[in-house]
């Protein structure tokens, strides 16, 4: 698979998919769960509306270093270990409510996730932007590429 067709491929996971894995480390122990993510306008970011109530929350507030899966569903008609998945691997920060980062994200967020607005105005939500440091996306069986996070957003 050639240079662009990866970085095509990866956009098109960033920009299309609407929930990840997310594993954060708390209390010395790893946890994995599910977030809905959105994208910034450039792909080099993705928003994370969480919950103070959920662990991952508290995870993220206490060690920042994160790591979000993205994957192609799954099927019976189709081999689980050639699913087209991306591994980014970096921070998620907190925004500060009120600024215009903040601002910003949450409006690509409610775009994204009308159903979200509600949840803006309750006080134990809070707005995260992860950016990757390392991403590595897995385009079939045998096909693992590291993509450089500068590449999404300059390719």
């Amino acid at each position: 698979m050639q240079p662009t067709e990866r970085l095509t491929l990866l956009k098109h996971m960033l920009s299309g998919t609407r929930v990840a894995s997310l594993a954060t480390v708390g209390g010395g122990a790893p946890y994995c769960s599910l977030a809905p993510i959105c994208p910034s306008a450039d792909l080099g970011i993705l928003y994370l509306h969480l919950s103070k109530m959920a662990l991952h929350t508290r995870n993220l507030e206490e060690q920042p270093r994160a790591s979000l899966l993205l994957a192609e569903s799954d099927g019976p008609d189709k081999n689980p270990l050639a699913l087209v998945r991306a591994t980014l691997g970096g921070e998620a920060l907190p925004l500060v409510r009120g600024s215009a980062d903040y601002e910003q994200a949450r409006a690509l967020y409610v775009a994204r996730f009308p159903e979200s607005d509600m949840m803006f105005q309750l006080a134990d939500f809070r707005l995260f932007a992860f950016r990757p440091v390392s991403i590595q996306l897995v385009a079939g069986f045998g096909q693992a590429y590291r993509i450089r996070p500068e590449e999404v957003t300059t390719g």
